[in-house]
This record gives structure tokens, sequence and C-alpha cells, in this order.
């Protein structure tokens, strides 16, 4: 029903024949009431969305002290405003500004439906929407150990991370330089001597090869 008009205030019937002849019809009425001015029972929202395991609350707002104030499933049964609260549903009730605000707690696919605010003879329907809730898993991944390569300078020698490795490392290079100079040294002298005993060995043979020949017959 759109553009509602004062006068659309009143009782209306829903109903159901059903065949038969000792079938009795289905039927059920409710009244509506349009007024120009403020309505006696309102709600913030008529649409509520709450997710498994949460909770949704809904203020319903009157606008007399009515004597009976509560808080219905279609369906099923109501909670009384006064009980204070009924399983996992609450309902708190504050005169002083005219509100009753109910919390149902601990939702779950079930508690999805239509409800309503009742007070009086007044009611006001609600839809509550109960979404799946969402997990989100976190992954946590190990870094991988960094090998991390050193190039080697163009001369030939590695860099020093500290002052002792340096020294280590230069008295190493300096101590083969020396023994490989010193193997040299002694090669070059055996080699000298070698040729200098050839040239004496050679220089004896030629003196005495002369000797010969310049001996009388």
């Amino acid at each position: 029903m759109k553009k509602l008009k004062t006068e659309d205030s009143g009782y209306y019937w829903c109903a159901v024949e059903i065949g038969g002849i000792l079938a009795l019809d289905e039927s059920s009425y409710l009244y509506l009431s349009v007024t120009d001015d403020t309505p006696g029972l309102w709600v913030d929202q008529q649409e509520v969305t709450g997710v498994e395991g949460g909770h949704v609350s809904v203020q319903c707002h009157y606008n007399e002290l009515y004597d009976s104030k509560s808080w219905c499933r279609a369906g099923d049964s109501c909670v009384e405003v006064s009980s204070g609260k009924s399983g996992r549903t609450e309902i708190r009730d504050v005169s002083s500004i005219k509100l009753f605000m109910v919390t149902v707690r601990e939702l779950n696919r079930e508690d999805a439906g239509w409800y309503w605010c009742a007070a009086g003879e007044l009611q006001i329907a609600v839809h509550i929407t109960v979404t799946q809730k969402t997990t989100t898993t976190t992954v946590t991944t190990q870094a991988s150990p960094t090998v991390q390569k050193t190039s080697r300078p163009d001369h030939g020698s590695q860099r020093c991370s500290g002052a002792q490795t340096c020294l280590q490392r230069t008295l190493g290079v300096l101590s083969q330089t020396a023994v490989a100079s010193v193997f040299l040294i002694c090669t070059a002298v055996a080699v000298w001597k070698i040729c200098q005993y050839r040239r004496a060995l050679q220089w004896r043979e030629n003196s005495e090869d002369v000797g010969r020949l310049t001996q009388p017959k």
C-alpha cells in the first residue's frame, strides 16, 4: 500500500478460502493506523542486518504510555517488556523518552525473519537478516636466508670485513710471496752454480786438449 492517507486507517483482513464442506477458511486481520502527525509507534530501522555470533538492536519508539509493550516474532510467541529478558533476547524500557530497546545476542541463521514491536494494539514490523560470519586466515611465511655473494676486486684480493682479518690476509699473502721469492732466488743461484761448474769443466777439458797438442813427440 503506497501513498497512504488518513482515511486508509481501519481493519484489514488476509484470508485463504479452503475447499470442502467441513473445512474452515483461514483468516487473520490487522488494524492499519495512518496519521498525519507522529505515529503512535515507530522504529529507527525496519531492515536490520547482523552477523552470526553477533547481535542486533532495534529501537521501538512510542508516543503514549501503553500498559503493554512487547517484542514478537511472526508465527511465534512474544516477549513482554516487563520480563526484561527471554533467552538471548533482552528488552530495556526507558519510559522517560518513550522508547524500549530490543537486543538479540549470539545470532544464528535461524534468527532471520519477521518480527514486530507492539505497544497496546499498535504493531510495527521489523525484518532481521543474519549473514554468515567470514573468517580471515593470516598466513605467516618465514623468510628464506639470504646469501650475499662478495665479488673479488680485479687485482685478486678479497674485501676485508675487519682490521684483524685484513692483517691476517695481508700477512698470508706476504708470507706466500716471501716463500716464492726465496724459491726463485735459490733456483737462480743453483742454475748459476751449475753454469759456472760446466764452464770450469769445459775450460779444463780445453786446457788438457791444448796441452796434448803442444807436447813434443
